[in-house]
Parts: C-alpha cells; structure tokens; sequence
C-alpha cells in the first residue's frame, strides 16, 4: 500500500473499528504497528492519529465538529451514569441520551446527522461484562481487548476473569472475520481509491445453466463460480488484492471472500427467487424486475446484477428498476446498456434506472412497465407505522398479480409482516423460511442483543407472494 495519505478520505461507517477510538488513525485509517503509534485526541480522547499531520487535517475534515460534542457525551458518561456498572437495557437507554447529544442541531451543519450519531454508539466500546464504556471513570482509560478477536473488550482484571462466561468461542471466531471483514473493506479501498466496495459480478455468461437449488451452500456456489471461470483474470483479483493488503490485514483473504460474498446476496436470492416462483423462466429472453423500496443499498449493487444476466441461457435483456422515496436520481430514465462487453456481442442488454417516488405512484403513472417479478428487500414494513405507509404499495404489488419477493433481517419482522399480508389476502407461493442467500456479514450490536439474541444478517429470511 501507497505511504501517501489518501487523495479520497475514506468514507466513514462508524464500524466497529472505526469508533474504538484505539485501532486506527481516524484520518488515513492507517493500523497501529511497530512502525506507527497512534495517540488520542487530548480533548475527547474517542479518536486517535498515527502523526499530527493526520489530526491537523481530520480536524479540518470532520473532528472540529465531533469533538465538542464527544467532550459532552463523556461529561454525560461522568455524571449522569457515573462508574457503576449497568443493565443491557440501562446501557441501550444511555445509548439513546449520547446520540441525542451528539448529533448536531445547527441548520446548516449536517455533521454529525442522527445517523451517523446512532452507528457510533452501536459499535462504540463497552465492557462485554458489566457495560461500562470507558468514558464513566477518570482518567480514561483504555479496555484491553480480546486478544484474538480483539472486538470483545473487558474494563479490569474482574471482567477479564468473567470474559470467557459472556464470550464464547464461536462469538471469539465471529468477531475475528468481522474485524478481518472491516478492516479488508477499509484497506481495499485505500489500496485501490474506490468508494463502492469490493464488487466483482461474474466474467460472462455461464457455460452451462445450474439451479440455485443444486448448491448446497454459499461455499459450494463460490467453489463451483470459482472452478467455471478460473481461466480468466478477473476471477483471480481477489487473490491479487489479499496479496496487495495482508499486511496491514493478515486475514485479507478470508476478508474478501465475505466481502464479495455479501455483495452476491442480492443477485443470488433474486436468481433464487425467480426460479421458484416463475416455472418458465428458462424460456425467458427479456426480463423486468422492479426493486421497491431501493435505497443507497440496492442502488450499490447495480454492477453486480449483470449475474442474473449471465446466469440464465436465453436471457438477452434485463431492465431493473429501482423504485423508492430514497433513490437518489442519477439514472432516472436511464436507457444506458451496462451489459458487459461480450454480451453486447450477442445483442444483450442490461439497464438499471432509478425512480425516486413511491411505488405505487409510480406504477399509477406508468402501468406499462409491469414487472416480470417484484423484489423488497430488508423492507422494515413489519413496523406498524411503516407497515401503514406501505399499504398503497403492497396493494399495488398483490393487485399487479407477479410474484414478489420480500426478505427481512429477523423471523419477528417477516413473521409480523406475513401475518398482515395475509389479512389482505396474498397468496403465497414461498413460505416463511431461511434464506439460503442471506448476507454473511454479521450485524451485531447491543440493540439487536436485547431484541434478537444473537446476530442478524442481511436477506436473513424471505418468503414470496403472487396476488391474492
């Protein structure tokens, strides 16, 4: 990797290395080392820098605006919770006090949102014993950490002593890949200075046709991709990456395998899904599929859709659309073939525009694009408030008679929405079940502890309706 600081900053998702305060330089994310000691900010003591150009030019970038703020949420930690340990749900109720004093209520200063506010204390440190941060004591004083998994943190030689009682051994491994998984994210894109993460769709059309249902697992589907194209380059470039970055990340490899897997999770469950919903999609030349609700999530993954192009024989054209309030209009429209090189060849087509509206206002506007298959991922509408927002449109979706997949992050939220659908008469033709094309990326924090017990994964559960 270049020595050189980054042209681009990296852009922060307050993972859970990211807000340790103690495992990287928060401007050039630089990774403490024999080479490199990093040392806190003076004043809020949440970040820290590999050198004083680094903090100079983050205070400039972000921290002028964060550090205040962060010297308030510690005051909060002092006085308010004070040194006692705590509760799951007292530390989730003080989460909720910090976020509030964080994020900012000027009206011209977006930094930091409630948002990103919230990410931060999610992930930020606390004792995996008693749930104590380390802002409640004076002086501060750092957790020691895991030393294999290094996420787990203990506050003295007590919890340190209970640790093994609240950390188990598959929670150790977890929290391994997850760091290995976070820190590759942050090192490919410092090595290779692009912000839309790791995304390699497959080379070209697949040789032979193969039934999602025929793999047995995400091992067996990347082992059998990996065996198909393994004569061409690109299928290669994860291994020249995790050549290129282990050694600020000695699991680079195992890194990137999640990476690129999770970005998978939405091509191959739509694959799936259409192959159990819609019997003849082997005959199918053209295809329409509309994405409700999309976000900055789903837009991401446009790239990675060209697998559902090479995925199927006679399939020339794809149009997906991406629908939904949160779309952001780049391509509204669009009519630009993004179809890979040798599928142009063969007349192929592959287009993605975006619509940012409702769906239902959007089908009342525009009737004759219907769909050929309708997807809602990680839609949230178990929520009775969201749930009452997505009336029109999942009416809209069940009178359009086309099969629609939902996924959901947890069996509550889809249960909950399957249960409403149907009250309003869907027919299912997927039941609730586990989705065998989630996510592989662990989503854990305290939050989804107190609610889930355990971890959740993106895609987690699916199920699919067509009409009523």
């Amino acid at each position: 990797m270049s020595a050189q600081f980054p042209p681009v900053i990296y852009a922060p998702e307050y993972t859970k290395i990211e807000v340790s305060g103690d495992m990287l330089c928060s401007y050039c994310f630089r990774s403490s080392s024999a080479q490199i000691t990093l040392k806190r900010c003076s004043l809020c003591y949440r970040v820290s820098y590999c050198s004083s150009e680094c903090q100079t030019k983050d205070w400039d970038h972000r921290h002028k605006r964060f550090c205040p703020r962060f010297q308030e949420v510690n005051k909060y930690d002092l006085e308010i919770v004070g040194e006692s340990c705590m509760t799951l749900a007292e530390l989730l109720k003080h989460q909720d006090e910090r976020c509030k004093i964080l994020k900012s209520t000027k009206q011209n200063q977006h930094e930091p949102c409630e948002e990103c506010s919230r990410k931060i204390f999610k992930n930020e440190v606390v004792c995996e014993v008693c749930y104590k941060t380390p802002y409640q004591a004076r002086p501060i004083k750092p957790f020691e950490s895991c030393p294999k998994c290094q996420l787990a943190r203990y506050c003295s030689d007590d919890c340190k002593s209970k640790l093994s009682t609240v950390h188990s051994q598959n929670a150790c491994d977890m929290l391994a890949l997850l760091h290995a998984t976070e820190r590759t994210e942050i090192d490919y894109f410092l090595n290779r200075k692009r912000k839309d993460g790791l995304k390699l769709p497959s080379p070209k059309k697949r040789a032979k046709y193969t039934p999602m249902a025929s793999y047995t697992d995400w091992k067996h589907y990347n082992r059998e991709l990996s065996r198909e194209f393994k004569d061409i380059p690109d299928t290669s470039m994860m291994f020249y990456l995790a050549r290129d970055i282990q050694a600020h990340s000695p699991q680079a490899a195992a890194g990137l395998m999640q990476l690129s897997t999770q970005s998978r999770s939405f091509c191959c469950t739509v694959i799936a899904g259409l192959e159990k919903t819609i019997p003849r999609i082997l005959t199918y030349t053209s295809l329409e599929i509309h994405v409700v609700g999309a976000s900055h999530l789903e837009l991401g993954l446009r790239g990675m859709t060209e697998d559902i192009l090479h995925h199927y024989p006679a399939l020339k054209k794809l149009h997906i659309r991406f629908v939904g309030p949160e779309v952001f209009p780049a391509d509204i429209a669009s009519t630009h073939n993004r179809a890979c090189m040798s599928c142009q060849a063969i007349g192929g087509s592959r287009i993605c525009s975006s619509h940012p509206e409702l769906y239902h206002d959007y089908m009342q506007k525009n009737s004759n694009h219907k769909p050929d298959l309708v997807v809602c991922l990680n839609s949230g509408h178990s929520d009775i408030g969201f749930f009452q927002s997505w009336m029109p449109t999942l009416a809209k979706i069940l009178d359009s008679n086309v099969p629609a997949i939902f996924t959901e992050y947890s069996w509550e939220e889809a249960d909950s929405e399957t249960r409403r659908l149907r009250g309003m008469g869907a027919r299912f033709v997927i039941e609730l079940e586990e989705n065998r094309w989630r996510g592989v990326i662990p989503i854990i924090n305290r939050g989804i502890q107190m609610n889930h017990g355990g971890v959740l994964y993106s895609s987690q559960v699916w199920y699919a309706v067509n009409g009523r």
